[in-house]
């Protein structure tokens, strides 16, 4: 439903967007009809290049939601164009339900994935810091830091980095 509704504001106000050299467009039109395009188009993008990247990733990663604060300049931009509507009982309903909707979405938090997120990359952090072994780190707190290939990923070159400039895992840390 969420893809629709942008995807409906998006072709709605690049259509407005296309006349824009018709005499009837006024100018305050035109800037509304980019920002709704800017935002809900840079959405849209994002989501297609992070679900391609997920996939390549494997599922493991692609069920991660991680990047969800992108989605929100979509958001506002379906926001703002229901705010464009000119029918006032349209716009007032459409709004109210819109506004119940994102109040109901704001109570959900996933406290379970969260806390298991937490107590993983903590773990592993603990584990390195005793013995800066990747590998037994990753069976220790019984999830890969990383998915693919040490080698891949330069991830002892960057713990090193990270080591030698106290920053990070490292950040409180007394290192000789």
């Amino acid at each position: 439903m969420i893809l629709a509704a942008v995807l409906v504001s998006l072709i709605a106000f690049s259509w407005s967007l296309l006349r824009q050299f018709s005499p009837k467009l006024e100018r305050d039109d035109r800037n509304r009809a980019l920002i709704i395009v800017g935002l809900t188009g840079y959405t849209l993008l994002f989501c297609v290049n992070a679900a391609y990247g997920r996939l390549c990733g494997g599922l493991k990663i692609a069920s991660a939601s991680r990047y969800v604060i992108y989605l929100e300049p979509a958001i506002l931009g379906f926001y703002f164009f229901l705010l464009s509507l000119r029918q006032a009982t349209a716009r007032k309903f459409l709004l109210s339900n819109f506004l119940i909707a994102v109040v109901a979405g704001s109570f959900y938090l996933d406290r379970g994935g969260m806390g298991f997120s937490k107590n993983v990359k903590q773990g592993w952090k603990t584990c390195y810091l005793q013995t800066e072994d990747i590998e037994q780190c990753d069976k220790v707190a019984g999830f890969p830091i990383y998915s693919n290939s040490l080698q891949q990923t330069h991830l002892r070159e960057k713990l090193e980095y990270l080591k030698k400039t106290r920053q990070n895992l490292y950040l409180d840390q007394k290192v000789p």
